[in-house]
């Protein structure tokens, strides 16, 4: 998990991250917060295994309220723990509360719900692109095929002509 601190720009990663299609999952924390301090070694160890794993394309950031003030306040963020699962700049979910269980539920969620509709996309682009694909190859070989056919049938003329 990567600790974002009052001089990272945080939309900047945010964006990054959207542009490798990886989620950023936000947890807005704060050191006087007791649930915040019982939850954070569940959260290194939940950001842990799911990059060890290699199947979750998200990454995790911590974000202290009281060093990323700016931030926080254009997040509306009114409760600490709070998380926030992002896709660029938009909010994809969240949840409050230090429950592992609620918070991990939300992640599985959203992962499939973003990954499904990434599928969906892709199959859609592709079939688009081979549509497309055909379209152009048709009329390709509509063009080749007419003008074959024109010069075959001036040559049939020319020929016919020097009979006569």
């Amino acid at each position: 998990m990567i600790e974002f601190t009052e001089d990272d720009d945080i939309v900047k990663v945010l964006l990054e991250n959207m542009e490798k299609k990886v989620l950023s999952l936000l947890y807005f924390t704060a050191k006087w917060c007791g649930p915040c301090q019982k939850i954070a070694p569940l959260m290194v160890e939940l950001s842990d295994k799911l990059k060890e794993k290699g199947d979750y394309n998200i990454d995790f950031y911590k974000i202290d309220i009281d060093k990323n003030e700016e931030f926080c306040d254009k997040c509306e963020i009114r409760s600490v723990p709070t998380f926030f699962i992002m896709n660029g700049k938009d909010l994809l979910s969240s949840c409050n509360g230090a429950n592992i269980e609620t918070i991990g539920n939300m992640i599985i969620k959203t992962f499939n719900k973003f990954n499904l509709k990434n599928q969906l996309k892709n199959k859609i682009d592709n079939e688009v692109n081979n549509e497309v694909n055909n379209k152009i190859n048709n009329k390709i070989n509509n063009e080749v095929n007419n003008e074959v056919n024109d010069e075959i049938n001036n040559e049939i003329n020319s020929n016919n002509i020097k009979e006569s």
